[in-house]
């Protein structure tokens, strides 16, 4: 092989080189580079961005308000340092989240068309803030059952102006802090209220348990009761008694449960525990019975005894009193001691048995 052949071969790797720099930069580019109408191409490389098995389709999405957003959460999540197991369920995530947003406006339904989707000076769009938290919130998802209805709850807040920015920020957040089975507590119940399935919650109150599994779930709805995710027509003051007839969804509560479609959750065999638990008339929870805990009657009584009603405390009061000056008549009588001391120590007389009490307020001399 000749020099001019070598020289040849470097040109021509060169040339190689710079093609594939500059289709690597218009792939990396393309959110603002691509017209509406490349829709092929901008779906191909949003595939190629995520490097999943599927990719996502964006068909009816190209040319809205939200492709942009798509091809730029897709090159924000390539770029993320992640493990493999974290790169797959974010991109499960958001291979869902983008295929029901194009399921539904090909269904005819319509994008939110308030500010949503608007950046502005200094503060990037809602849609963004809220997709970032959504994928966060799959990153670090231990529990992958949970994934479709994030999935879910951010599609669906596309479609629905109602949920202001503030409010969709919180679902996400709140959709992450709590566990499949309290998804499964929310469904049961907001199913059994709609009458959707047929369910007869259990109308006695809980008076402990027997079994740890049993109590674990009753944690699980004390819980979503003290994030008010659902509201009960008697107080629950604790896991060990409520009465799950009682028990209804809040505004929040419902949100979820509407926007995370968890009427639809298939009936599984933790599906079906939960139904049992919450529809329990047996007479096993009559009984004060708790694991690891005082039995809830046992406390109420507790209570009870220290309790001190105020003609008693009254009553206390006066018979602590009585032997005692008020403090007007107290201070003139240390202005009289005082006075004493002066001369006392002026002609060398102690008085040492005077008796005077300042003990608790400080403001009474014991009468003798």
């Amino acid at each position: 092989m000749t020099n001019f052949d070598f020289l040849k071969q470097d040109e021509n790797n060169l040339k190689k080189d710079e093609i594939k720099r500059i289709t690597d930069g218009a792939i990396d580019n393309i959110a603002t580079y691509l017209a509406p109408a490349a829709s092929s191409l901008l779906s191909a490389a949003v595939g190629g961005a995520l490097a999943g098995p599927e990719g996502v389709i964006l068909g009816s999405l190209a040319g809205t308000a939200i492709e942009n957003l798509v091809v730029n959460a897709a090159n924000d999540i390539k770029e993320r340092s992640m493990s493999k197991s974290e790169q797959r369920k974010v991109e499960k995530v958001f291979n869902s989240s983008f295929s029901k947003i194009n399921e539904k406006i090909e269904q005819g339904q319509n994008l939110r068309s308030d500010d949503f989707y608007k950046a502005f000076e200094n503060d990037r769009s809602a849609a963004e803030e809220l997709l970032e938290g959504t994928i966060f919130a799959a990153q670090r998802e231990n529990e992958e059952k949970k994934l479709k209805y994030t999935s879910n709850l951010y599609a669906n807040i596309n479609f629905d102006e109602n949920i202001s920015r503030s409010t969709a920020n919180q679902l996400v957040k709140l959709s992450s802090n709590i566990s499949y089975r309290q998804l499964i507590i929310l469904s049961v119940i907001g199913r059994s209220s709609s009458k959707l399935i047929d369910l007869q919650l259990r109308n006695e109150e809980f008076k402990g348990f027997s079994r740890s599994e049993d109590f674990s779930i009753a944690v699980d709805v004390f819980e979503l009761y003290r994030m008010s995710l659902i509201n009960s027509s008697k107080v629950i003051l604790d896991a060990n008694s409520f009465n799950p007839s009682m028990l209804i969804l809040s505004g929040v509560g419902e949100l979820l449960y509407n926007n995370m479609e968890l009427a639809d959750m298939e009936i599984t065999d933790d599906y079906e525990e939960i139904i049992e638990f919450l529809s329990n008339n047996s007479d096993d929870y009559s009984e004060p019975n708790i694991v690891g805990r005082l039995a809830v009657e046992d406390r109420i009584n507790e209570l009870q005894n220290n309790v001190v009603y105020l003609d008693d405390m009254d009553e206390a009061i006066e018979e602590k009193t009585s032997d005692m000056v008020p403090k007007k008549q107290f201070n003139s009588a240390m202005a009289v001691l005082e006075s004493e001391r002066i001369k006392a120590s002026k002609t060398s007389k102690v008085y040492s048995n005077i008796p005077v009490s300042t003990e608790g307020t400080g403001v009474y001399m014991i009468r003798k």
